[in-house]
C-alpha cells in the first residue's frame, strides 16, 4: 500500500493523528502503509470513508485547540502552513467550520481513492 495525496496529508501530522488537508499548491507528501494502518480500525487493510472520516473528525477537534468548534487561522497556522488557510475558508468568516473542513476532507479522500471503490486501498 502505497499512495501520493493531490491535497497531501503531512506525513508528521498523520502520524500524530492531527493534521488536516493543504491547499492544491501545497508539497505533495508520500503516505506509507504505516500512515495508513494508523487509519485502518478495523484492519482489513483499506482505508475506508467512514475511518477517514473518524480521522477527519479528530484531526478537526485536535487543530480547535481553544475547543470553540471552530478553527481560526492562528491555529490552523500552528498545525499546517497557513497560507492555505483562505482555499479552506469558504464563507471567508475568519475560521473553519467542521463543515468546511469536512468538505475538505472528502474532496481529498475522493482525490485520492484512484480506482472509485471508496477506499483508500
Amino acid at each position: 500500500m502505497h499512495m501520493t495525496f493531490f491535497r497531501a496529508l503531512p506525513v508528521a501530522c498523520l502520524a500524530a493523528l492531527a493534521c488536516a488537508t493543504l491547499p492544491a499548491t501545497a508539497q505533495m507528501a508520500e503516505i506509507n502503509s504505516g500512515h495508513l494502518a494508523m487509519l485502518d480500525a478495523d484492519g482489513d487493510g483499506a482505508i475506508s470513508k467512514p475511518e477517514f472520516d473518524t480521522f477527519s473528525n479528530f484531526a478537526f477537534d485536535q487543530m480547535d485547540t481553544n475547543d470553540n468548534g471552530m478553527i481560526s487561522a492562528s491555529e490552523y497556522g500552528q498545525a499546517l502552513p497557513a497560507d492555505g488557510f483562505g482555499d479552506l475558508d469558504l464563507d471567508n468568516s475568519g475560521d473553519l467550520s467542521q463543515d468546511e473542513f469536512n468538505m475538505q476532507m472528502s474532496k481529498d479522500f475522493a482525490a485520492a481513492d484512484r480506482d472509485g471503490n471508496g477506499l483508500l486501498d
